[in-house]
């Protein structure tokens, strides 16, 4: 142990020996001739595995790499001895080239046990010729190769184009029938996986509310259940149903649908999911219920008792009646069904051009004008009949269809109008003879108050002024004060008979109508009151008036009065204001004149447009009583109406309205 370790601490020293050069005779040449062979040898040694690491770095796959790299440290260190014997001929370290010469005995031997191990494996390898000859047929595997993928390149493309134009065809079969039809894509539990934009229109639902939802979301519980098993039945065996389906939309409405369900089938023939293939025919279904409706409602009018209905042709045959006609003309069904019923025959002579008139309307316009006629019945009575009769077939005038009234009552109900009436107008003959001998009394009277009653009229009021301003000295203040009562009562009088003789006058006028600016006349009418009055205080505003047909002078007597009490009645009140206006009101036009005066009880209001009536005492405001009778005479005269509303204390306002076409 001692010399180990001695010999490892003495490892590098060289004092031990003699160099190489004094030790035997050494030519020069023999020297430098050992000297360069070892350098040579160990340069070479040296060289040879950095030519095997560059070559095993080179390859990713290199194979034997734990011999090439023992075989590299076994020359490196055979390499390393040869370096150590050419420095021992100035160094002798011995001990180092024992140690290195150890190492390098390991790693022959170790050389020796992987070349040992792998020289079968690397003999079992294939020689360069065999090696080229597979490398002839691999590149000649690989042409074919490169051939056949050119060959499967174009067949691809080929059966790309040939795909990308069934999927373009595909497409525009899908756009036709999305654009064209309602479709929905089921499984074959009935669930929705697919419907599209048209399905969703006419159900009212979004695809989010359809798809996954069972067909049953759209049921509207008209079809039976027997119905709806034979469509499943159908589908079930792979077969196509068609039909007609009523279908129920998210808001609740009914929509129909022509259906068409193709189920698709797997590989086992069983179907797996189901298109149905729809249109919407609400429209057709509709009409449909629409002449299922009508030949109902035709087939009441054609058995009830109201009309009599009968189906013929131009040569006077009955194809058809109804039991209400063949009672009006007192033949059975039977008598129909033998041929025993004719119109031709059922007419009496002096109606047949009736009848050749309504066959040739019937060619021309397809219809006759209704005309009254008669029929001879079964028992030879005749039944008078008011008749219509249309071409069934607009392009074959010689089928018709008839409708038959029986107008015995009317004709009874018409000879017994005839009668009053010649009655009536005897009546009428004589209650005018008995209105006019009144009229002409009644005008006589006006006659006699327009002149018997205003000369002692005059006479009274014309003696009372003399006896005022020749004896008024003879007479005290009573006196004085009875005087005057008796000249403003006669001037009352006076004014009360011009009244009454222009309100009997008011009947006879004839209306002289034309366009009136009603804005015109009231403001005239108002001019006039203002030129007849000391003085007009109130505040008046006269609005646009919209115009109107009418007689311009009543019109103007009617503001003349309305305006005369609107002034008179607001004459109290502090600040008087009155406002004329007017308005449209369906087919009329309202006239009104407000005023903010003592108005009126409205309990009294049917008194107001009376004679005579008046409504305030003639102590406190002036009149005759006929102003406002005249006014409703006036607007009655024209078609209109007139009214009043009020609040006493608080004014009035007087209404009249005029139809818009007067």
């Amino acid at each position: 142990m001692d010399q180990i370790l001695f010999f490892f601490e003495k490892l590098f020293d060289s004092s031990d020996w003699p160099p190489r050069w004094h030790c035997g005779r050494w030519t020069e040449f023999h020297g430098w001739l050992y000297l360069i062979s070892d350098l040579l040898i160990w340069s070479a040694y040296f060289s040879i595995p950095l030519v095997i690491i560059k070559y095993i770095t080179r390859k990713n796959d290199t194979q034997f790499l734990k011999l090439y790299i023992l075989f590299a440290a076994f020359i490196l260190a055979c390499g390393a001895t040869h370096f150590l014997d050419a420095v021992a001929f100035w160094q002798p370290y011995y001990r180092l080239s024992a140690l290195v010469r150890f190492i390098t005995a390991l790693l022959s031997w170790t050389t020796v046990y992987y070349l040992i191990k792998f020289l079968p494996i690397a003999f079992s390898l294939r020689s360069q010729n065999e090696l080229q000859i597979e490398i002839t047929r691999r590149m000649k595997v690989e042409e074919e190769m490169r051939n056949l993928n050119v060959m499967l390149e174009q067949l691809v493309d080929a059966r790309t184009l040939e795909l990308q134009k069934s999927l373009k065809m595909i497409s525009d079969y899908k756009y036709a029938l999305d654009e064209s039809s309602i479709v929905t894509i089921t499984d074959q539990q009935g669930t929705i996986k697919y419907a599209n934009e048209n399905f969703c229109k006419i159900a009212k639902y979004n695809s989010g509310e359809l798809v996954g939802q069972n067909h049953r979301i759209i049921n509207s519980g008209h079809h039976s259940a027997e119905f709806i098993r034979g469509l499943w039945v159908t589908i079930s065996e792979g077969k196509i149903w068609r039909g007609d389906f009523k279908n129920k939309a998210k808001d609740g409405t009914i929509y129909w649908v022509d259906t068409t369900i193709i189920p698709f089938l797997n590989d086992e023939r069983k179907p797996y999911q189901h298109i149905a293939i729809q249109s919407d025919i609400t429209g057709r279904e509709t009409g449909v219920e629409a002449l299922r409706r009508s030949e109902m409602r035709f087939r009441k009018i054609f058995d009830s008792k109201i009309i009599g209905f009968l189906f013929c042709d131009s040569k006077g045959n009955i194809i058809e009646a109804n039991d209400f006609f063949l009672d009006m003309i007192g033949y059975t069904r039977e008598d129909l069904a033998e041929g025993r019923v004719h119109w031709v025959n059922m007419t009496p002579p002096e109606y047949a051009y009736l009848d050749q008139i309504a066959l040739k309307q019937i060619e021309l316009t397809g219809t006759s004008q209704p005309f009254e006629k008669e029929y001879i019945r079964k028992d030879g009575s005749r039944i008078p009949v008011l008749l219509c009769a249309a071409s069934i077939d607009g392009n074959n005038t010689d089928k018709s269809v008839a409708y038959i009234m029986d107008i015995t009552e009317r004709k009874k109900a018409e000879e017994e109008i005839y009668r009053l009436n010649e009655t009536l107008e005897m009546k009428v003959k004589d209650r005018t003879i008995q209105l006019e001998f009144a009229n002409k009394e009644l005008e006589a009277f006006s006659y006699s108050v327009a002149h018997d009653l205003r000369a002692p009229l005059r006479a009274i009021h014309g003696y009372t002024n003399i006896l005022l301003s020749e004896y008024s000295k003879d007479f005290d203040e009573e006196g004085k004060e009875m005087m005057n009562s008796v000249l403003n009562n006669s001037k009352k009088m006076g004014q009360l008979i011009d009244a009454l003789l222009d309100f009997s006058k008011m009947g006879k006028k004839e209306l002289q109508a034309s366009f009136v600016d009603m804005t015109q006349i009231a403001g005239a009418a108002l001019q006039e009151l203002k030129n007849s009055l000391l003085s007009v205080t109130a505040k008046i505003t006269v609005h646009p008036l919209l115009p109107v047909r009418a007689d311009e002078n009543l019109i103007r007597q009617v503001f003349l009065n309305l305006l005369s009490n609107a002034i008179k009645y607001s004459g109290l009140t502090a600040n008087p204001e009155i406002e004329i206006n007017s308005y449209y009101e369906e087919t009329e036009v309202v006239y009104c004149i407000k005023d903010n005066g003592v108005g009126f009880d409205m309990k009294y209001s049917d008194k107001l447009f009376g004679v005579f009536e008046r409504l305030h005492k003639g102590a406190e405001f002036e009149g005759t009583g006929v102003g406002l009778a005249l006014v409703k005479r006036i607007i009655a005269r024209h078609g209109g109406r007139v009214w009043a509303n009020a609040e006493m204390g608080k004014g009035a306002t007087f209404y009249f309205s005029l139809h818009k076409s007067m």
